[in-house]
């Protein structure tokens, strides 16, 4: 994966949604619709040819997730993990995000300024 920004499109049970993130040196962070923040590593496996995302995502109080579950009255952080092939320029996949699969959409959208 090479540094960059990138569009998300993820759908669950709930809804279907489009968020950004920037990767940069094996770490990502980015935002939802929601306002839901997003941030963590991606490292490649050699032996399988994939990339392994690890991360969380941090949401604000009383928001519904794509997964159908709403946060309570505070902040709520999931575990976001999954599996993917290269984005560049674009990929399918799922995640587990909660406990639960989510299918999403990676697209390259351009190098980082400067």
């Amino acid at each position: 994966m090479r540094d960059g920004i990138y569009q998300l499109q993820y759908a669950g049970v709930s809804y279907s949604a489009l968020g950004v993130f920037v990767f940069r040196n094996g770490q990502f962070t980015g935002i939802g619709p929601t306002g839901a923040k997003y941030d963590g590593t991606c490292t490649f496996e050699p032996q399988r040819n994939l990339y392994l995302m690890q991360g969380q995502a941090v949401f604000k109080p009383n928001t519904p997730t794509v997964t159908g579950f709403v946060t309570s009255d505070s902040e709520a952080v999931f575990p976001i993990s999954g599996e993917l092939s290269s984005p560049d320029p674009a990929t399918r996949f799922s995640i587990v995000f909660g406990g639960r699969p989510v299918d999403v959409a990676v697209s390259y959208v351009c190098p980082l300024p400067g």
